[in-house]
């Protein structure tokens, strides 16, 4: 018999659902593609794989397969899945059972900083890519050995950047995840790696193709690094578009503070790649996982499902109607 712990309760308790005005669109398939234009979905998901010695479940990971295989029995799984804290071993279960055959890992705990330095840890970054499509081209950095604090120091936190090949799409979809600095009062450290981080995306592709940066970035816009982030960057956030309402969204919010206390962030830009000019435009974000599964719930994170619409147009046919 499972038992259920007074803080899972607890935190069970707390979680309603809000739903935006935009709530009428009906929810779209989760690959849907046309002429110049698809709809793909990409899934980002803190699993809290930590190590059994942190005194976690590891049986936990096949019921999160498990609702993922469901979800592509329904045909509407994630085309990418990006993984945070996936430690331990046994987070594999989640693409076995799910079956993704695409993977590509994050950070190992011994793996190279940006001046490509050896960089030494107990515990590899925790990121992981699923894709249904085939993953072509990879990249990955780990943070600087001290650019962490408390536990934080024990992994090889860093980031890592993927391109898919999805068919009929003519460009590849690039990806980035990564999971930076917890705790509060831990911005400066968050800033030192959202800088890395940026410089990692900018060497990975230019800053003028279009891109998803998506994560457990522990920041939301109340933090000074969120700003610095937004500001550096000029990236667009899909929580910002759910507030204002010009996104269906069925979402959970986390002790009655708002979506805007959401770690998990999904950030993307447009931009112009192979001759192509491409727009990404959210369309339904959703949180997974909310309600306990087999007695518990799966993670102290939400999965975070976006539902994208990308367009895309030869840029010459673009600029002879601006003419």
């Amino acid at each position: 018999m499972h038992t259920i712990s007074l803080s899972v309760i607890a935190f069970a308790l707390t979680a309603f659902t809000f739903t935006t005005k935009a709530d009428v669109m009906k929810k779209p398939e989760v690959l849907l593609i046309g002429k110049n234009h698809a709809l793909v979905t990409i899934l980002s998901y803190n699993v809290k794989g930590l190590p059994k010695v942190a005194g976690v479940t590891h049986d936990r990971f096949k019921d999160i397969g498990a609702e993922l295989k469901k979800m592509r029995e329904q045909n509407r799984q994630p085309a990418i899945v990006l993984l945070q804290e996936a430690f331990a071993s046994k987070t594999k279960d989640i693409e076995k059972v799910a079956d993704y055959k695409n993977v590509a890992w994050g950070p190992r705990a011994i793996d190279r900083n940006e001046k490509n330095n050896l960089v030494f840890k107990p515990l590899n970054a925790g990121l992981r890519v699923l894709s249904d499509y085939p993953i072509t081209r990879t990249s990955k950095v780990a943070y600087n050995a001290m650019m962490c604090s408390s536990w934080d120091c024990f992994a090889n936190k860093g980031a890592q950047a993927v391109q898919v090949e999805i068919p009929n799409i003519p460009f590849p979809l690039t990806v980035a995840n990564t999971h930076t600095q917890a705790m509060e009062g831990r911005d400066k450290v968050r800033i030192d790696q959202f800088k890395v981080f940026q410089r990692f995306l900018t060497k990975f592709v230019p800053d003028v193709e279009p891109i998803f940066a998506i994560g457990d970035f522990n920041s939301w816009p109340s933090r000074t690094c969120y700003q610095h982030w937004c500001k550096e960057t000029k990236m667009f956030n899909v929580s910002d578009a759910c507030l204002k309402g010009d996104v269906a969204c069925n979402v959970a919010l986390r002790e009655n503070k708002g979506l805007d206390f959401n770690p998990d962030q999904h950030f993307y830009r447009n931009g112009r790649v192979k001759g192509y000019d491409v727009s990404i435009r959210p369309v339904y974000a959703e949180h997974l996982f909310v309600e306990p599964i087999n007695g518990r719930l799966l993670s102290d994170h939400w999965g975070y499902n976006v539902t994208y619409e990308i367009k895309w147009e030869q840029a010459h046919a673009l600029a002879s109607r601006t003419e």
